[in-house]
Formats: structure tokens, sequence, C-alpha cells
């Protein structure tokens, strides 16, 4: 009897497993597809069918949602109002996952999780590359010693 027991653990802790979900999640909806193993996919389908259905609500709390899985918010804005418009006559059935072969050294089964409808975010997303400054490195001040 497995009561008490949800989700999968993918054989790490609950950071590492969080940490895992929230990149999966991140890649899904920023590339529109994702190869992975088949545990993996299986575990995080229902996180994103959710933020799926939230995304289509568009409201304050949809882009807070989506804020906990984006690095920054410009980003979560973009996802859902892309989503938004690709899914707006659809209520369920987001994702289909599609096996493409088996991994050689463990024999995993990879699949591909793609959503059923492409869609194109606005904006593109850039990467903002900080300004290099150099800066005179600081004199060195050596200490006197006393001499016995």
């Amino acid at each position: 009897m497995n009561h008490r027991i949800f989700g999968k653990q993918l054989g790490r802790n609950h950071n590492q497993r969080q940490a895992l979900f929230r990149s999966l999640v991140n890649a899904i909806f920023l590339h529109g597809h994702l190869k992975s193993t088949k545990a993996k996919v299986q575990a995080i389908i229902p996180t994103v069918e959710k933020l799926c259905t939230t995304a289509k609500k568009s409201d304050l709390i949809a882009y807070r949602t989506f804020a906990k899985y984006f690095p920054n918010r410009s980003q979560a804005k973009n996802v859902v109002d892309a989503v938004r418009k690709a899914f707006d006559q659809q209520t369920s059935n987001f994702t289909k996952t599609t096996n493409l072969k088996y991994r050689l050294g463990d024999q995993a089964l990879i699949v591909k999780l793609a959503f059923t409808r492409p869609y194109q975010l606005e904006t593109p997303l850039k990467v903002e590359a900080k300004a290099e400054t150099k800066t005179a490195p600081k004199p060195v001040i050596k200490k006197k010693t006393k001499k016995a």
C-alpha cells in the first residue's frame, strides 16, 4: 500500500527535485519542446498542464505563478501572453509525448514533450551581458615585522 506517497522522487532530495522541475518547465515554455527521460517528463506533465490552464486566465495570479519558474518577470509575462493566445479555445491536453529512442548507456527511454499547438514569443528573449569594468589593482601594503 502506498499511502501518503505522491509524485516521483527521481533519486533526488527535495531541493534538487524542485530545481530540476523548475528548469524543465522553464525549458519547455521557452523552446516549445523538450527531450528528456520518460520518468522526468511524466513528473512535469501535471505542472505544465496546470500552468497552461492558469495562463488562460491571464490575470495577476497567472503572472505571479509563472514568475516562480522564470528568472525574470518579463519572460514570465511574455510566456503567459503567448500561451494565452495559442490555447484560447483549448481547455485541456496542451502537451503531447513522443517516444524517441532508448539511451545507449542505461537503456532509459528518451521522450519528446511538446505543445500540441506551437506558439511564438512576442519579443525575443535577450541575455543582457554585464558591462566589463576594469578597476586598477589595489596597492599591496606589506606589514612591517618586528625584528627581535
